[in-house]
């Protein structure tokens, strides 16, 4: 017998624009070339932090990752990207969500990477309540031009290969 796994398409949180510890910027500068080939689109050089009501490792839903291999072949991930719906007030935006591998915020923390200064676009401030839907679709892998041309995003033909 074969039993299969109801999960829902996607998950749904609550959030709370908070201020971080303001190295978005610097961050982003530092992959922005990499972040330019992973997702598709030129992101603006800073992120929006998120605190979520509850605990999201994405791992579980991420499409993508900023990554890169040594010279002895072992793999070093920096962070883990999944697409997300952004949720403000009556309007939604297709961004992505990241969290380092071995970053310094807990779980409940997401920073936002998106086209758009997302604070000056909806006229965000800390505290505003936000809600950030998480897909959980790796095969169709997020929101623009992020779809390999063989079907599957490029994280998940590299897992294939390594099973």
């Amino acid at each position: 017998n074969i039993i299969m796994k109801n999960e829902p398409a996607s998950k749904l949180f609550n959030g709370k624009v908070i201020t971080g510890v303001l190295r978005g910027k610097p961050l982003i500068e530092k992959i922005y070339f990499r972040l330019v080939g992973i997702l598709g689109f030129s992101p603006f050089k800073g992120t929006m932090d998120i605190q979520l009501d509850e605990e999201m490792d994405i791992e579980a839903c991420a499409t993508k990752a900023v990554e890169h291999k040594f010279i002895d072949g072992t793999l070093h991930r920096d962070c883990w990207l999944a697409p997300i719906i952004l949720h403000v007030r009556d309007e939604k935006y297709e961004c992505w969500a990241m969290q380092q591998v071995d970053g310094i915020y807990p779980k409940n923390i997401v920073e936002i990477i998106a086209k758009d200064k997302l604070r000056d676009k909806f006229d965000l401030k800390d505290g505003d309540i936000v809600k950030v839907e998480f897909t959980s679709d790796k095969e169709k892998g997020g929101p623009r031009g992020t779809q390999h041309k063989r079907g599957k995003t490029p994280l998940a033909i590299f897992r294939k290969k390594r099973k």
